[in-house]
């Protein structure tokens, strides 16, 4: 598939589930239709990150940069701090 054509699917299933959810779950859905493909791509990024080396992260990616691909590593300051926000 191209670009062109995942963008176009991915768009479309994001507006026929926020659709579904609109009547029920407003503010849900309202989340679903702000979803893009980036946003998609980075949360990817991020959950990989998670669990797998950076260059392996970088090479999925496709960055040429390890610099690019630290946006995804979340350190451990940013992991406690959300420890306390969950809290």
């Amino acid at each position: 598939m191209s670009k062109d054509a995942i963008y176009s699917v991915v768009n479309s299933t994001l507006k026929r589930a926020a659709g579904g959810l609109s009547q029920t779950y407003p503010e849900h859905a309202k989340i679903i239709e702000g979803a893009t493909t980036h946003w998609l791509r980075h949360t990817f990024g991020t959950r990989l990150a998670k669990d797998n080396p950076i260059e392996v992260v970088r090479d999925q990616m496709r960055h040429s940069s390890i610099e690019t691909t630290s946006i995804y590593v979340h350190s451990e300051v940013d992991q406690r701090f959300r420890a306390v926000v969950d809290f």
